[in-house]
């Protein structure tokens, strides 16, 4: 059973992108390149979109930043730490670990997916404080001054050092980065898009006007990890968007998938998870599409586990208790 009140095409939709987050991250790739560049579009805005499509700004600040520490924060920290004590504990029970070394490991995680969840929290502290600015304003032009400041940090990531803490600059430009996406999502929750019936004939016609932007106006070497945003500012944009466009579509039809509904409605689990099961598999041997095939088998195991023994630090309930005085 569905947890009433959840919408079930956007758990697909959610478990689509962790699958293929998670097939990249095994060095899966198709002989096609131009496949690979589609989906190295997709995949982070697809994300980011998701993410900003529920977003939401609760009583006060203060309510808003402990809600996101709880569902973002605490997870980063937990999955952080937790997977490579225990492989430290494993593999070298005698090793001299110091302060600065598990320091770091908090800073830039060897469970570096994690990037993710430090930069979707950035971009939701920015995202509330524009929505506070600009309340009232008109919404075209807010998504203007995003795009504006978007492609200043498109020009600046060309000239960012590579050395000292510059991921910690890379993870900011691209919480900046993603905020139009957020914007947009958000913007057509708020027109009532998920409340919307389509006939198949329109769901057809979103299907080829968005694959022909994805493809048209697909950009190489795109990494957000390291704030690479293509050659040509903002084809992503439009590339991200008509794969959001597709992805939306076949998700709305197929409405659910059990395997991938159940890995999208606990994602964040999956997404803190999967890399050090990779590393486990490659100290092994096992890479490619095998190591795919494992980590994804793996995953409704590690779900249950999470969730029921770790549910205050995997986004389920809350570990920090905020008491409205409304």
């Amino acid at each position: 059973m569905v947890k009433e009140g959840r919408i079930e095409y956007i758990d697909l939709m959610k478990g689509v992108c962790i699958t293929l987050v998670v097939i990249v991250h095994c060095g899966v790739s198709f002989p096609w390149d131009i496949i690979n560049d589609l989906l190295q579009n997709l995949r982070m805005p697809l994300y980011f979109c998701l993410s900003g499509l529920f977003f939401k700004e609760y009583g006060s600040f203060l309510e808003f930043l402990i809600k996101k520490t709880n569902k973002l924060i605490i997870p980063y920290i937990f999955f952080c730490y937790l997977p490579y004590l225990f492989f430290d504990f494993i593999f070298s029970p005698n090793a001299n670990r110091t302060i600065a070394y598990y320091l770091f490991m908090g800073i830039e995680p060897y469970n570096f997916p994690l990037w993710f969840l430090r930069s979707l929290f950035v971009a939701y502290v920015m995202f509330y404080a524009l929505n506070k600015v600009t309340k009232g304003y008109n919404k075209f032009l807010i998504l203007l001054l995003l795009l504006v400041l978007s492609c200043f940090v498109w020009l600046a990531s060309y000239h960012i050092p590579k050395s000292g803490w510059h991921f910690l600059l890379e993870n900011f430009l691209t919480s900046i980065f993603a905020l139009p996406f957020l914007f947009m999502a958000s913007f057509l929750r708020g027109k009532g898009l998920l409340a919307l019936k389509f006939k198949l004939s329109q769901l057809l016609l979103i299907f080829i006007i968005g694959f022909g932007v994805w493809f048209i106006f697909v950009q190489k070497n795109v990494y957000f990890i390291t704030a690479h945003y293509g050659d040509v500012y903002p084809f992503l944009y439009f590339s991200a968007c008509g794969g959001i466009a597709c992805i939306w579509v076949l998700c709305y039809i197929v409405k659910r998938l059990f395997f991938f509904s159940y890995l999208g409605r606990y994602s964040i689990v999956v997404l803190g998870t999967f890399a050090p099961i990779n590393h486990l598999l490659s100290f092994w041997g096992i890479n490619g599409v095998l190591q795919a095939l494992i980590t994804l088998a793996i995953m409704p195991l590690m779900i249950f586990l999470c969730i029921n023994i770790f549910p205050y630090f995997t986004a389920q309930k809350d570990l920090i208790k905020y008491k409205s005085n409304k």
